[in-house]
């Protein structure tokens, strides 16, 4: 195929996958977005002190009073529902004068828009991050597969969930860092876990390979506008923002897009106890109070995870050392923490293409498509009617993405035996 021909197909596909977004979810629920928006409203309203407000399960249907009267008060439309706020206060404060100067739908539909692009260019970056030559049809059509009927992608354009600006930093922070760039790399990742924590775990990616200027400069950033989140918002409300963080970590949430490890672990153990398992085919949230066994097999699990990312990795030639790792620590983050939403197993959807660098094109094209297939929107669909007998729909999502880690690490380690990499395909 010509570079002109190949560039038609990705416009047209790209086009066609916009529309196709835009048609289901622009008008939609933009359920995760509406706490950004609410924060940043009480917080022009002057009542700082609500901006966390929650339910007492943080998640659960029972939605305080004045989330509807804020809302009524921003001129948003009936029948809403609202999501906690579970980021940093800087940027309640700093979204203050633009949710006041905006109507929420305005504000939500130009999100939304922000995220169609965000979602491209991390397609985009995925690729390139350990391929330096045009995207090719067959993965193009991979990506469609991904983001138009894939169970993550779906969820989130559904919910407008800003994960997505998240995982496109992060996309832009490693290939930036791979190409050498480790000061604006670094950067870009700092930036990332000063909106949401969690990216800062991929900086164990700098420590694992020495790069101690991307490390430094993610650190000065993240610390950086940590520090001026408390000068702006002051303790006490970050004390409370720490309480909140530490609440989630504490449970068990039981959800039909929650992936969780940990969930189907405390399930089967609900299920061998004798006791009923929750009703999952509502589309309610529920939550239990985690074992301390459990948290301590997860966390076991986690550092095993992580070491033997170290272990199988560190000898691998730096051409591919890096993308593979980022696949790997994305599948790790996602499986091992008490939430793991659908729209975590989006990254490692787009880091897809760091396998044919390590294993040879008709099994990485297998694990490529297993993954894309157990992840799909019909197969959730078709799962659904079992998660009142234990959540089917995280299943076999959970167990193929752990699958997946399994023979990425064991590619990882053959690769390092051998001081190549084995695929040096490209799909």
């Amino acid at each position: 195929m010509t570079n002109t021909r190949r560039s038609v197909l990705l416009l047209v596909l790209a086009g066609l996958w916009t529309v196709w977004i835009l048609r289901l979810y622009y008008n939609g629920p933009h359920l995760d977005l509406t706490a950004l928006y609410l924060a940043g409203w009480l917080w022009g309203d002057g009542q700082t002190q609500a901006i966390f407000a929650a339910p007492p399960d943080v998640f659960g249907p029972d939605q305080p009073a004045l989330w509807a009267q804020a809302w009524t008060a921003a001129g948003g439309p009936a029948d809403f529902l609202f999501t906690a706020y579970v980021y940093p206060p800087i940027w309640a404060a700093l979204l203050a004068p633009v949710t006041h100067g905006t109507d929420p739908m305005a504000f939500f539909h130009a999100v939304f828009l922000w995220h169609i692009a965000a979602a491209l260019l991390a397609a985009w970056l995925g690729w390139h991050l350990s391929h330096r030559t045009p995207l090719s049809p067959g993965w193009a059509l991979a990506l469609l597969a991904i983001l138009g009927a894939g169970t993550p992608a779906l969820n989130t354009f559904m919910l407008n969930q800003p994960q997505i600006t998240i995982l496109a930093m992060v996309l832009l922070a490693f290939v930036l860092v791979h190409r050498g760039h480790d000061l604006s790399g670094g950067a870009v990742l700092g930036l990332a876990a000063a909106i949401k924590l969690s990216p800062i775990l991929f900086a164990l990616l700098f420590v694992l390979n020495r790069r101690w200027r991307a490390l430094g400069a993610a650190l000065v950033v993240s610390g950086g506008l940590a520090l001026a989140s408390l000068l702006v918002a002051g303790w006490p409300l970050h004390a409370t923002f720490l309480d909140r963080l530490s609440q989630i970590d504490a449970m068990v949430v039981q959800t039909r897009v929650n992936f969780s490890l940990e969930t189907l672990l405390y399930q089967v153990s609900e299920i061998l106890n004798g006791h009923p398992v929750v009703e999952g085919r509502k589309g309610m949230v529920f939550t239990a109070t985690a074992p301390t066994w459990i948290n301590l097999l997860i966390s076991a699990a986690f550092l095993a995870a992580l070491a033997a990312l170290w272990l199988t990795t560190r000898r691998m030639p730096d051409a591919t050392r890096l993308p593979v790792q980022l696949i790997a620590l994305s599948l790790i983050t996602a499986l091992f923490g008490p939430l793991s939403w659908a729209h975590y197993f989006l990254l490692p959807l787009l880091l897809l293409p760091a396998l044919f660098t390590i294993m040879p094109t008709s099994r990485a094209w297998g694990w490529s498509i297993a993954f894309i297939a157990t992840t799909s929107f019909p197969l959730f669909m078709a799962t659904h009617v079992f998660n009142h007998l234990i959540m089917a729909t995280a299943v076999l999502p959970a167990l193929t993405a752990l699958a997946l880690l399994w023979v990425t690490l064991a590619a990882a380690h053959k690769a390092s035996r051998q001081g190549s990499a084995e695929g040096a395909g490209r799909p």
